[in-house]
Order: structure tokens, then sequence, then C-alpha cells
């Protein structure tokens, strides 16, 4: 139940959530399912307040409801009207505004709001109702925005995001939907049905789920904790498209407009170098979520500083290093590559009682708050995480190549599957499950799972199971935890602006890579190694060393070796597997013919290298590739 009654209960309006469009939706077209957490002090009977995209309701709280509980309501269908554009004669703005007129919808009572598709939402004046027109002005670049043709275009593995009507974003893969055809609406609807080891993609759900990822949504709006809005979808998709070095100029300024100024009150945090972690972790759960987007004066016990920056850099390079350090089983190193941490498969919460799994996910949201202040503060931290886990930050699709980063082996073994005959399918005696290497423990990959056998008819859901499990199943309680903590202190939306590959440039910044040791450390192979003197080596090592810059540079080890960072022992220290093997650096010549684009091999930190006839090809098909898909080639 819904009301517009001005009655309060509870403190601040909670944003009601849209139910998944997967999920059932009401059958009255002109209602919308949403979902809201039952504030604390509410009782049975009690109404509290909620928003959604700015118009408060009053929703009672349900006979069986309890204090955080989620609850389903249903609430109107946001009206929409198109607006038409028309400039008046006396109209003298300089062109930075334009006029519209707009017919109010059916139902719109005076000074209610309703949507527009251009942006924002306008009220009702007090002397109009539905039906009528009314003209009013917007900023002209805002106001021909319409959110049907708003698109962030990101060039990687063929995903972009669009405006919902309920305005949130959603991904679409290829062309616009408006744009396909019968046939690719048929292979989509093939796709939805049947898992596809190369088109099939999921995004996460905060609910910790997986689903398919033109079902997933994000939210379009940017609000501080108060309340107020300080960007929306058209300023997101604006930024969008920006150089890498300006979208970063342009989330600083959005974090200093979510930031609490220091004369409303700052945070003081006190901390003993013996007992680091525990008092980080006290000082960040310690406190409100809307403390986090105060500034921070850090303090060292028995030690004498004034912190202007240097002791909270301090504090956070050094409790990174507690929180990623293997030892505490948190956090371990990727198998495929040793310098990318994972979540860690100790705390499985294999036989761990209550209070452990509560400690053990506390720590998470811990990590999370941890993670997401140090960017909002423009802090580094210089530790790479695993491809996938940008990808759930970003609520970015994943998909089952990204296997080939966290478990090589089985991103190869599944695959081969897929070549079997229906007897030698048999043979591998495979079932639903999958055996923890740490624990030993069978987990069914779906209900029933070990009494199901692996057949060439359900091989693809088999494989699908698989993928679900290692890219988020297997952690996924750990993972809401820290998804939770992060979006508590930067918004999910603004987030939104960045690729996975810039999230990592982001959160461990640019290095200051040696190229000479570069050189110095690699080894060159295939047609190459026949001709070490050959023109494309040299040409290589100029653009590297003197065109590129850091950022190039650091995209193109990205590309080469799944990471933009470089061992503490510089490139003699690369490594390829989980037993700490080195692998230097190398580069394979190959010929023209077989492709004119540089790939990749991250996980033996290989280049293919083409024979280019000219300096200028070369870095012009080099920019190409290290700003589309990092790890894979293009042919």
């Amino acid at each position: 139940p819904a009301s517009t009654s001005p009655r309060r209960h509870g403190g601040t309006p909670q944003e009601a959530e849209p139910v998944p469009a997967s999920q059932p939706q009401h059958s009255d077209p002109n209602m919308m399912y949403y979902t809201v957490a039952i504030p604390e002090g509410v009782n049975r009977g009690d109404q509290f307040p909620i928003t959604r995209s700015g118009t408060q309701f009053m929703i009672t709280c349900p006979q069986d409801g309890l204090h955080g509980k989620r609850v389903r309501i249903a609430l109107p269908r946001l009206r929409t009207s198109n607006l038409s554009p028309t400039r008046t004669p006396d109209a003298d703005d300089g062109g930075e505004m334009a006029t519209y007129e707009v017919k109010i919808p059916p139902g719109v009572s005076p000074g209610q709001r309703f949507a527009l598709m251009a942006n924002g939402r306008i009220t009702c004046p007090a002397n109009a109702s539905g039906g009528k027109t009314i003209r009013f002005k917007l900023p002209k670049a805002i106001g021909e925005a319409d959110f049907r043709t708003v698109k962030l275009s990101y060039n990687k593995e063929g995903w972009s995001r669009t405006v919902r009507e309920d305005m949130t974003f959603q991904w679409v893969y290829g062309s616009d939907k408006s744009e396909e055809d019968d046939e690719e609406k048929d292979e989509k609807e093939d796709m939805a049905s049947t898992f596809d080891t190369e088109k099939s993609a999921f995004v996460r759900q905060i609910t910790t789920e997986l689903i398919a990822a033109d079902k997933g949504s994000m939210p379009t709006s940017v609000k501080t904790y108060q309340g107020v809005e300080v960007a929306n979808y058209d300023m997101l998709a604006k930024a969008q498209p920006l150089t890498y070095e300006k979208k970063v100029i342009w989330f600083r300024q959005y974090c200093q407009k979510l930031r609490i100024p220091w004369a409303k009150g700052h945070v003081e945090v006190k901390v003993n170098r013996d007992d680091l972690l525990e008092d980080a972790c006290k000082a960040m759960l310690g406190v409100a979520a809307v403390n986090l987007h105060r500034y921070w004066k850090v303090e060292f016990e028995s030690e004498e500083a004034i912190d202007c920056g240097g002791v909270s850099k301090e504090f956070y390079s050094e409790v990174a290093k507690h929180i990623f350090d293997p030892d505490l089983g948190f956090w371990g190193y990727s198998a495929v590559n040793q310098m990318c941490m994972q979540i860690g498969n100790s705390p499985g919460l294999v036989g761990l009682d209550e209070e452990e799994r509560i400690y053990q996910f506390t720590n998470y949201r811990f990590f999370g708050r941890f993670l997401g202040k140090a960017l909002f503060d423009g802090h580094i931290i210089n530790i790479p995480l695993v491809r996938h886990l940008y990808k759930h930050i970003l609520g970015w699709p994943v998909c089952y190549d990204d296997l080939q980063f966290i478990d090589e082996k089985k991103h190869k073994s599944l695959r081969q599957l897929t070549e079997y005959t229906e007897e030698e399918l048999s043979y591998c005696c495979l079932d639903f499950t999958v055996t923890e290497e740490f624990t030993k423990e069978i987990i069914p990959l779906k209900p029933n799972g070990e009494n199901i056998d692996v057949t060439k008819e359900n091989l693809d859901e088999y494989i699908e199971c698989h993928t679900r499990y290692l890219l988020l199943d297997k952690y996924k309680l750990q993972l809401k935890e820290l998804l939770l903590g992060f979006y508590e202190v930067i918004p999910e939306g603004l987030m939104s602006i960045f690729d996975f590959q810039e999230l990592e440039l982001l959160m461990c910044g640019l290095r200051d890579i040696d190229v000479d040791d570069w050189k110095a450390n690699t080894v060159l192979c295939g047609l190459y190694a026949e001709n070490k003197e050959h023109p494309s080596i040299q040409w290589f090592w100029e653009i590297v060393g003197e065109d590129f810059s850091q950022e190039q540079k650091a995209r193109l080890l990205q590309f080469a070796t799944g990471t933009s960072g470089v061992p503490a022992g510089g490139f003699q220290k690369l490594q390829k597997n989980e037993q700490g093997e080195i692998c230097y650096f190398n580069i394979v010549g190959i010929d023209l013919m077989e492709s004119r684009y540089p790939k990749a091999a991250t996980c033996f930190n290989r280049l293919y290298l083409p024979l280019y006839e000219s300096k200028e090809e070369m870095k012009e098909m080099l920019s190409m590739v290290i700003n589309l898909e990092a790890g894979f080639g293009m042919e």
C-alpha cells in the first residue's frame, strides 16, 4: 500500500529499488514493483516514507514486517512525456537555453512531478492539470538528450549501456535493440535459452546472483546522503566518452560534490601500528555511512605528526598490506597471475560457527569501505585484483572467457569437453558437482547435482554452472559485503563512466614503467628470433619509450600480461603461474598474413607482434588494441 500522505516516520526517506525485469511484474500495466527495507523503529501497521525518482510515498508496514526485512511494493508506473523543442522569438539566452512545450500526462495533479524523456522531472504548475500544454525552459544541452538515445559505449566486448524507462542503466549487446532485424532478435532469444561460451554473459546483482547481462540495471542518479542529486544519466553519458585523464578529473570533481565540507565536521582516527588492521577495521565500521564522506584526520599513536596528507597516505598503504596478506586467508594470489589478488579460499565458511561466519562477512564489509574510501580520498592501493572483480565492482558483464584469468586449466578443459563425442564424455564420469581444492568438500552445482551425469544434451548447462560457480557463487556472500561497503562510499552510478581496465588504473595508479628494464628482460621469439635487428623491433621500443604516455605503457602491459603492474623486482620477476615460475616478457614475430593486429597470451606474458612495413602502421595498430580488450587478440 502506498499514499502521498505527508506523515513521516523513521527519518530520511529511502529510495525504492526497482524489481529486476527478469522477475514477475505487476499484472496492472500501470503499476511497477519495487523493494524497500523496513527502517529501524518501524512497527507493524506504522507508515514510513520512501522516494521514487524524487516523489515521496508513505508505505504501511505489513503485519509480518520486521526491522531490516525487505518488502515488495507496487507503485504507479512513471508517467513520461515527449518534449517538442520550440524556439521563441524573444529568447535571448545566447543559445544556452531552449523553450519546450509538453503536454501534461493524464492523471497528473497540480504540484505532482512527472518524468520527461529529455531530462529529470517537471512539477505540474498549480494552475494546470492532465491534458494541458505548458511551456518551460531547459539548458539546451540537457533538453535535447532524449534518454532513449543515451548510450555509454566502452568499445569492449561489444557491450554498451542505455537508459531504461525506469531511469536505470541497462546493458545491451551489439546494435541498439530498435535497430535489430528479426534474425538478430531470434539469435538473442536463442542465447537467452542456451549457454554460449562465446556470447553469453552475466552481471552480478547485489543480492548475490548472476542474471543475464541485458536484464541487469544500475542507478543513473548520483545523490549525496542528504538527498541532493549531483549527477544524472545525461551527465554520466557525457563523461563516459572522455579520455581516461579527463574522466579522472571529472570523477574527482564529483567526489568533491559528495564530500561534506570540513566546516561541518570531520572524523579523527587514531591507530596503533601494532594493532593496525584491527584499529582500521574499528574506524571504518564504527562510523555511520554518511561519515565516510567527511574529511578524515589520521594519527598514529605515540607519533608526532600533523596529517596534511602524508599520514593518511601511509595509513592506507600500510593497512592495504595487512588486508591483502595471503597468510591471513582473506585474499590469495591468482593462480594465473601472481601479481593479482582474488578472494581467498580459506574463509570459505566451511565448518565455521555462526559467530565466526559473521566475523568473516564483517571483514569484507570493512574491505569494501576501505577500498571505496581510499578511492574517494584519492589514495592509491597498488595491489591489482583479478579482472572479473573489477567487473563486479562496475556491474559489468562477466563471461566464460574471464575464467582464463583465474583458472586457465579449467577454462581449457571445459572448452575441450565440447569436442568430445557422447561416448568419450561418458568415460569422464562427470556429474554436476565440483570439489573444493583446499577443503575437499563436494559442492553441487545445482540441486541434486551429484546424481546428474553430464551428457552432450546437458553439457552447455554444465559449463554454465561451472562458469557461475567460479565467477561468483564460490564467494558470493563475501563479494556482497565487499560491494555494499564500497558503494557506501562511492555511489554505484558514479562508477559507470569507467570500464574495468580503467578502474584498475584508477585504483592502482599509473606506475612509472622503466622501459630500459622492460627491454633488457624481454625475449624475442618466432620470426624475431631469426632477425633480432628487424626494423619492427626497433620501432616497437621507440614507440613504447618515446611516443607512448605512462597510461599507454600501462595499457600495453595490461594487454600482454593481464595487469598494468610490474613486480617489485622489476621485469626480471614476471611470473606465469601459482608456483611463482619466472616467465620473461616475450615478443613473438608473426607474418602479416597471419594477423594484421597484435595479439596476446597473458598467461605467458607474450605479445604476438606482426612484422609491420612502417612504424606508423605499428603505432596505429598497437594504439587500437590496447584500448580494446586486455588479453585477447583480434583476428
